[in-house]
């Protein structure tokens, strides 16, 4: 057993983390993100309301600019990384 284990340990070493750190992270952040909704759901009935009246104002401003900024950059970066990656591939 340890003679096959050690063999197998190098090449089963460098694949095996890649995988299992992937696949833990995807169902951590999907539990999280459904607590985080129906925790949210409850509060913001009673706020929403109000919340959506104070923020609108506010928000339509601040979301326009925001939105046009993250835009320009993200059309900036998105065309040079793609291109770059499937000649490389």
């Amino acid at each position: 057993a340890r003679k096959k284990k050690g063999d197998s340990a190098s090449s089963t070493t460098t694949p095996t983390p890649t995988p299992i750190t992937t696949a833990e992270s995807a169902p951590q952040l999907s539990a999280a993100d459904k607590d985080s909704d129906e925790d949210d759901d409850e509060d913001d009935d009673d706020d929403d309301e109000e919340e959506e009246t104070a923020k609108d104002d506010k928000d339509d401003e601040g979301v326009e600019s925001i939105f046009t900024t993250i835009a320009s950059q993200t059309v900036s970066l998105v065309p040079p990384t793609p291109i770059l990656t499937p000649s490389t591939i």
